[in-house]
C-alpha cells in the first residue's frame, strides 16, 4: 500500500486559505458597492442612464442602415430592440474560439 504525499495536507490547506481570502474580498465588494450606491447621487445615475441609452440607440441607427442597405428596413424600435439583444449575446453567452456574438445574432 502506497502512503499519500505528506505535500497533500498543505495543499489543501492552502487551497482552503486561498477560498476563505476570495470569499471575504467578494463579501467586502458587496459591502463597498452598498456604500457607493447609498452616497450616489440621483441626478448622475440619470444622465448616466439616458447616456448608455443613446449608445444602444446609435448602435440600433448603425442595424437600421445594415438593414436598409440590405434590402430589409427595420423600424426604429425593433433595431433598439436588437442592438440590446447583441448586447445580451456579448455578455451573456459564452463564444469562444473567435467566433463574434454577431453571428449569433443575425
Amino acid at each position: 500500500m502506497t502512503r499519500p504525499s505528506p505535500w497533500l495536507p498543505w495543499l489543501l490547506g492552502i487551497a482552503v486559505l486561498a477560498a476563505v481570502i476570495a470569499a471575504a474580498l467578494h463579501l467586502s465588494e458587496g459591502r463597498d458597492f452598498i456604500r457607493l450606491a447609498e452616497d450616489a447621487e440621483p441626478w448622475w445615475l440619470t444622465i448616466a442612464v439616458l447616456l448608455q441609452s443613446a449608445t444602444y440607440a446609435a448602435q440600433g441607427e448603425i442595424w437600421r442602415r445594415v438593414g436598409t442597405r440590405a434590402g430589409a428596413p427595420l423600424p426604429g424600435w425593433d433595431a433598439f430592440r436588437l442592438s440590446l439583444a447583441k448586447l445580451f449575446a456579448d455578455q451573456a453567452a459564452a463564444i469562444s474560439d473567435g467566433c463574434s456574438s454577431s453571428v449569433v445574432t443575425v
